[in-house]
């Protein structure tokens, strides 16, 4: 069994020169599903992709499976051609995959700085910053805990009954930009400064994900509340200052 979840960019690493998105991203992603294909063809192969960019903006919502993959972005048009390559190794190669087309994962654990609406938003309440918002705020995505993303993973590795198999994976729910920053306001109980930036041809306007065939499938449901999961996030960025002035008071001599 082989999950993976590894990428080079972010849906801005490559927004002015998309085609390096290729020789960077999918390229070596592509040769490591080839070659281990000749090395464990009968391992089964979970590739997390993107179901927040692949679609790029679809018309209906929400997005299920079966509609055509139209990304905007190379970080979406990198997913897209994986995605492909998975499936050609899967044809060619007699390899047994499914593919989890993720929303937008947010979560206790999130540590990178490049990404991630929520803990950007944190880290302006704690450093006194603005806060980049891009476009007027009424872009919708669908929000979903990232615990809830891990247990999705988890249901398909255990699977048995199904191979080449893709499926949505989210809370099936679309909140605006300006609706998690109310949140994320009302968690913290601080008012965020916020920048109004022009919105990049990069971002989705819209997208919300009809998730009923993973839960037919596997019986897969998101079942975290993104209030609460926001919460969470808070209160481990808590932990993490009070941690930081402890170390910082213990190296002061004196101090205790």
């Amino acid at each position: 069994m082989i999950v993976y979840l590894a990428t080079g960019s972010t849906p801005a690493t490559f927004a002015d020169r998309p085609w390096l998105e290729i020789p960077q991203v999918v390229a070596p992603v592509s040769e490591f599903m080839l070659r281990f294909a000749s090395v464990n063809p009968t391992a089964k192969r979970i590739f997390v992709s993107s179901g927040g960019t692949i679609y790029g903006n679809p018309q209906v919502h929400p997005v299920d499976e079966d509609q055509p993959s139209m990304p905007i972005s190379a970080y979406g048009m990198g997913k897209h051609m994986i995605e492909e390559s998975v499936q050609f190794a899967g044809r060619t190669y007699g390899l047994n995959y499914n593919i989890l087309r993720v929303s937008n994962p947010i979560g206790r654990h999130h540590q990178s700085a490049a990404q991630g609406v929520v803990s950007a938003a944190i880290r302006s309440l704690v450093t006194g910053t603005e806060f980049n918002m891009y476009g007027d705020g009424t872009s919708v995505r669908d929000y979903v805990d990232a615990d809830d993303v891990a247990e999705a993973i988890w249901a398909a590795c255990r699977d048995t009954c199904f191979n080449d198999r893709i499926w949505n994976v989210g809370s099936g729910v679309g909140h605006s930009l300006t609706d998690i920053l109310e949140l994320v306001e009302e968690v913290t109980g601080r008012k965020l400064r916020v920048k109004h930036i022009p919105s990049r041809k990069i971002d989705v306007q819209k997208v919300i994900l009809n998730c009923s065939r993973v839960a037919a499938d596997i019986g897969w449901v998101a079942r975290r509340d993104i209030a609460r999961t926001i919460e969470d996030i808070w209160m481990g960025h808590i932990r993490s200052m009070d941690l930081d002035e402890r170390r910082i008071a213990y190296a002061i001599p004196g101090r205790f």
